[in-house]
């Protein structure tokens, strides 16, 4: 479904490639970063939003960073796309998602394998006595 959102929404401005080139040279300018961030976190939100997303949390944040780098990429991407139907783009996206899908199955398995924050706070706590040449677990501190 994302892909298919991304892919609409450059599919209705093939026609105007070039004028999307120009409004991206005109937000790359540094006194323009505010608008570029807010362009693009209005058309990732958008995309999102068109796809179901009812997230709140960390998700609602994280979902929408990891897809503005993979729609970014696949703008700048599009633009040179000389394939016939843009074939070569639509790969493209389709590899940037997927590189987006192995980031999140990452953060999943980190978070069944690490208990909580908490846990792991608490361990390097316990652990920086050790760390800093205490006697802790059976370091002398000897220099």
């Amino acid at each position: 479904r994302i892909a298919a959102a991304v892919r609409l929404r450059l599919e209705l401005e093939h026609s105007h490639r070039e004028a999307v080139r120009a409004a991206l040279a005109y937000c790359a300018m540094p006194q323009n970063a505010r608008l570029s961030m807010t362009c693009l976190y209005h058309t990732v939100d958008t995309v999102w939003f068109a796809t179901g997303d009812k997230s709140t949390d960390f998700n609602f944040y994280s979902k929408r960073a990891l897809l503005a780098g993979a729609y970014g990429m696949t703008l700048l991407y599009w633009l040179d796309d000389s394939s016939e139907n843009c074939e070569e783009s639509w790969a493209f996206l389709d590899r940037r998602l997927e590189d987006v899908m192995r980031v999140r199955r990452v953060k999943a398995n980190l978070q069944r394998l690490l208990p909580s924050p908490q846990f792991v706070s608490n361990l390097i706590k316990s652990g920086s006595d050790w760390a800093s040449g205490g006697t802790r677990y059976g370091r002398t501190g000897r220099r």
